[in-house]
Order: structure tokens, then sequence, then C-alpha cells
């Protein structure tokens, strides 16, 4: 119990509960029994079983995960600007530029008023050294970035990965993960349990507090003002529920097939204001109760307060959810919040082969999520964001972490990211042009070394200005 599942396998003996978040992402509990698959890297919780390897470390689904992201971190993480490669040739270009006057002066003898070809020459060469800018040229772009970082520090996103911000605010599909981005990733208890009796629910929580499950730990918790009860016995089957006797009288927690076994007719009504975000029903049933179960709890995960607000901000980009969780659950939080498609039970692998085939369909694509199963997506997409929570993985191949509860954030991060590429559209075309300009004219004579100088310091001043609107 709680150790680390190893490898792939296939049970074969024995049985238990396992979480297995790492492939799906979801905190809900997988029940083992023999002939269950079990995957490497999920985690036993309850129960003990022996497994028969099926794959070996290199073939686990785990190192196919770390083998993908490698793959694709790798092609993100070499950035190089197109302007970048340019400035490299520019001061060269300017070089010869100047001893290309130089020699046309001297070869046809041109002479500028009042000087030998000698004096125009060197005076031409020297005004088209003084006027070319690199700096304007190789600031244009780092500047606006600079500032840019700045900017989204404060509204709450640190960037890691600069290359990713030339597609921020394009995307034409955002992409969202659900358990963990969506919803709070916390499995707890949804429903009221104020419809039984006091004494009820000091036996309820004196119940659970009797086993590790998932389940019961949730339901413990949500009742931990409650005082415990000295129970007469206890019995816990694993993985279904449990049997306790208090003053001669039988109690029942657990799933509906552990109650209709016991004999107990489940007859709870779900709350219809929770159906978009419950992951499992358990009961709570008394031996004597004749009109079924005392009480039905929903247990699962919440949705954030600003998912629907955060996702109808996205417009007019698609939005998608992309989840490991069943479809029933995948399509209700898909239309509570107003999501274009969604797509269930993918697991890490089936994420970011989905966002391949977008990429190749001609999509610009924003992935948000946050457990090791998202990891690949992150990696794959032309944005990745992870949120505050996310896990070390996912965080350490993000290309933004948002470091906010909220994903209100998103939205103003994408327009903050259009003005900033409008504001270094704009210095680089004026780079280019007061260079092209500039030198153009001082090779033909039009200027003087002394103006020259002085529209070399002003153009930098200009793009440092420009850039200062961010």
């Amino acid at each position: 119990m709680g150790e680390t599942i190893a490898v792939d396998g296939t049970v074969i003996e024995g049985g238990g509960v396992c979480n297995e978040s790492i492939l799906t992402g979801e905190p809900i509990p997988h029940l083992k029994e023999i002939g269950s698959k079990v995957v490497g890297g999920s985690i036993v919780q309850q129960g003990s079983f022996n497994i028969a390897v099926s794959a070996a470390c290199e073939a686990s689904l785990l190192h196919r995960i770390i083998e993908m992201i490698e793959s694709d971190i790798g092609s993100k993480s070499s950035y190089i600007r197109q302007a970048d490669q340019l400035v490299r040739w520019f001061v060269p270009m300017t070089l010869a530029i100047a001893a290309l006057t130089a020699f046309v002066c001297l070869a046809l003898a041109l002479s500028d008023a009042g000087k030998t070809p000698y004096e125009t020459a060197f005076l031409r060469s020297l005004t088209i050294i003084l006027i070319s800018c690199p700096c304007a040229l190789g600031i244009a772009a780092p500047l606006v970035e600079s500032y840019l970082i700045d900017r989204m520090a404060a509204l709450g996103a640190i960037v890691r990965n600069r290359g990713a911000l030339r597609f921020l605010g394009q995307e034409s599909l955002v992409i969202f993960d659900k358990t963990g981005t969506i919803t709070e990733g916390k499995f707890e208890l949804l429903s009221d349990v104020k419809g039984i009796s006091s004494l009820e629910r000091r036996l309820l929580r004196s119940i659970a507090e009797r086993s590790n499950h998932p389940i019961a730990v949730a339901v413990a918790s949500a009742l931990s003002e409650e005082l415990l009860l000295p129970l007469d016995s206890i019995e816990e089957v694993v993985g279904k529920g449990m049997k306790a006797s208090y003053q001669g009288i039988r109690y029942f927690f657990g799933a509906k097939k552990f109650l209709e076994s016991e004999g107990r007719a489940v007859t709870g009504k779900k709350d219809a204001t929770l159906a978009c975000d419950i992951v499992t029903t358990v009961y709570f049933a008394a031996e004597k109760q004749e009109n079924g179960c005392l009480l039905s709890l929903e247990l699962g995960d919440r949705q954030r307060p600003s998912a629907a607000a955060a996702v109808a901000a996205l417009a007019p980009a698609k939005t998608m959810l992309l989840s490991g969780d069943c479809r029933e659950c995948v399509e209700a939080v898909a239309a509570k919040c107003g999501f274009s498609s969604f797509e269930a039970e993918a697991t890490p692998l089936a994420k970011q082969h989905a966002i391949q085939q977008l990429k190749h369909q001609g999509e610009i694509v924003c992935m948000v999520g946050d457990g090791i199963n998202d990891a690949p997506a992150l990696t794959a997409a032309h944005v990745g964001i992870s949120v505050v929570t996310a896990t070390d993985i996912s965080i350490q191949v993000s290309d933004i972490l948002l470091t906010t509860d909220s994903l209100d954030v998103i939205q103003p991060l994408r327009l903050l990211a259009r003005k900033g590429a409008r504001i270094a559209t704009q210095n680089l075309f004026w780079a280019f042009f007061y260079n092209t300009i500039g030198i153009a004219l001082a090779a033909f004579g039009m200027l003087s070394p002394l103006f020259a100088a002085f529209a070399m310091v002003s153009s930098s001043l200009i793009v440092l200005l420009n850039a200062k609107r961010m």
C-alpha cells in the first residue's frame, strides 16, 4: 500500500485500488482485480496484489511519454529570430558598401563641391558607417520582448520560452485539460450531508476514518467536526465498501453494487446541480432502513469559478477540452463551459498525437494543462501553458507558467502578446527603413557626417521609446 508500480503489467493475484492520475490526470481511484491492467508509475492506494510484467522499462508507457517529451522539447528550444540572422551580416555588409562607395568615387573621380575625389570618397564612406545603426536593428525585437515579459509577470505569468511569444495571441485553437485546469483537481465531497441526523453523521465519519481509500478519506475530511463513536465492529471489502456495527445495528458505506450485494436497495437521488462535476457516487445505509439508503454522496472535482468566462473570452479562437476522463463527464463539463469541441478518454500519447494532427492541418495550437499526462501535449503545442498547481514535469516543459489560480489571465496575456508583436514589427520596419534610406543617401553624398551621427542616435532613441509603449 502506497507503493509505486514500477512497470506495466497485469494483476494475477490479489486486488486493490490504484491512483492512475499519471495516465488519466483524474483523482478517482481505479479498482484492480485479477486480469486488470496496471501502468508503471501509478500508486497502490489500497490492498495488495501480484502482477505479471507485460513490458520492459524501455517499452513501458511512462518511458514512451518521456521519450516523446524529450523529442518535442528539443525542437522547441532552438529559437532564432529572423531579424537576428540579418544582424549578424549587417556590419560586414555596411563596411562592404562603404568600401564599394569609396572605390566608385575614386574610379569615377567623383567629387562633391570643393572637395577632391579622395576627400569625397573618405567622407561618403565615413557617413555610411556613421548613419548605419545596427543597434536599432539589434534591439528592435529583444527590447520589446523584455518589456513584454515584464508586463506578463505583472499579470501573473512567467515566460520560460521566449520562442513561444511569436505564437501567443495568434492561436486558432486553444486546448484545455480538464482535471486541475478547468476543474480544481481536488477529490472531495460535493453533496450536502445535512439530510441525515447528527448521530448518523458521526457514524459515517467513524466508519470513513477506518479506511485509507480516497473516497473514505474525502468523506472523513468533510465530516472532521463530527465526534467519533466507538463502533462494535467494522469490516472493509477492498475497493468496494465498508460494513460496521453500532449498538446492534449494521451500517453499510460504499458503491451501489456493494450495498445491493448486502441486500440494501439503493434509491438515493443524485443532486442535479452537481451533474457536471460528479466523478463517482457512494451510498450510506442502515440495516433497518426501510426506504432505501440514508444518504447518497457525490464526490468529485469542482469546476473553477473562472473557467466558463475564461473560455468564452477566447473567441473567436476555437476551444477544445482534451481529457483522459470518461466521455460522460468530459462532455458535461465541455457543455457547461462552452467549449467548441471535446475529446475524452485520451491517453498522454493520444493527446500529443491529436495536437500534432491539428498542427499538420494548419492550426496554431495553445495547450493549457497541469499534470504529468499533459506534458507530451504541452511540448507538442506551439504554446504550452501550465497552471500554478502543475506538477514539476509540466512546469519544466511549459513555455509559460501561470502564477495565479484564475484562468481569466490567459486572454489578457494573448492581447498583450499581440500588442508586443505590433510594436516589434513597427520597430523592425523603422530600423530597416532608416538604414536602407540613410545608407543610400550617404552613398550618394546627400548627407554630412555630423547629421549622420545625430540621425544614428535618434534612430536608437525612437526604437527605445516605441518599445516602452508596452
